[in-house]
């Protein structure tokens, strides 16, 4: 099963195409099932922000959970969600009843700015407040299934203050996490997919973070997303189920691809196991 989470292939098609480069594939909020496909949750705009804001909003999100053996549908409110730029993938718990939101792109604007805020390069010169800011909050978001938060987890969470050291803001955000098995970020089929691993029953994340100075190699480090808690080394879940693996499968690059394919992706609901899809236009 597959589903896109954004917008309609209308407003999709009349992004502008570029080059790799400088081509920005629109927001998107991936769906996502429990393991034995009962449970989905997926995520719909209030209001189309039409082409020109597809990429950096603002955006307003609802929730669409579901019990597809009780035939029940309930939307809910998409609580502590940036309205700027966006890309982020969901994961439901075995049971249903939490699930999770992961969204690597450190943005709390009304809508993404092009040059950041004026301030942004300023605070991280000044060492002043800058782990504080609201643009690292919020990057893991447990959520009942209605809708009420368990808990955020923020930059500010996951980093040692050594590694704070290495991080550069780039216009309005910050790279703090490494990508994972020579992945490019620019060239997988959703961005999101190369800087993070889940496990195959969606209850376990895990990112590695940038290095700090000095150090070989980044940090490896795994959040129960039923709970948010970040776990110690020593609590990792040695089940199978458990060991976070490459979060989708099938092809790794879509460098053969145009420009704009991104534009046309459509993930599955279950990553690990079903691969997702490029609905792409038919030549001109």
């Amino acid at each position: 099963m597959v589903a896109r989470s954004v917008f309609s292939m209308v407003v999709l098609a009349s992004v502008a195409s570029t080059s790799w480069a400088g081509h920005e594939s629109p927001s998107y909020i991936d769906g996502c099932q429990s393991v034995d496909g009962r449970f989905v949750v997926t995520a719909e705009l209030t209001i189309d922000p039409g082409p020109k804001a597809a990429v950096h909003g603002p955006f307003d999100w609802v929730f669409v959970w579901k019990d597809t053996k009780e035939d029940k549908t309930v939307k809910i409110s998409a609580q502590g969600l940036q309205k700027a730029q966006i890309y982020a993938q969901m994961y439901i718990a075995p049971d249903g009843e939490t699930f999770a939101l992961f969204n690597h792109v450190t943005d709390a604007c009304e809508k993404s700015l092009m040059h950041g805020p004026r301030d942004m390069r300023a605070a991280w010169e000044g060492k002043t407040g800058f782990p504080d800011r609201e643009e690292f909050t919020k990057r893991l978001i447990v959520y009942k299934k209605d809708g009420s938060i368990v808990r955020s987890i923020g930059v500010k969470d996951i980093l040692t203050p050594y590694e704070w050291a290495s991080v550069v803001p780039f216009f309005d955000r910050v790279h703090w996490l490494k990508e994972y098995d020579q992945l490019y970020f620019k060239m997988t089929p959703w961005v999101g997919y190369a800087f993070h691993r889940v496990s195959p029953d969606y209850t376990i994340l895990e990112i590695t973070v940038f290095p700090a100075k000095g150090a070989k190699a980044g940090r490896v480090v795994r959040i129960d997303m039923t709970t948010g808690r970040i776990l110690e080394q020593k609590e990792w879940p040695t089940a199978e189920n458990k060991v976070p693996v490459r979060p989708f499968v099938g092809r790794t690059t879509v460098k053969d691809l145009p420009p704009t394919s991104a534009d046309y992706f459509v993930p599955s609901l279950d990553p690990v196991r079903v691969e997702g899809k490029f609905n792409l236009p038919a030549p001109k």
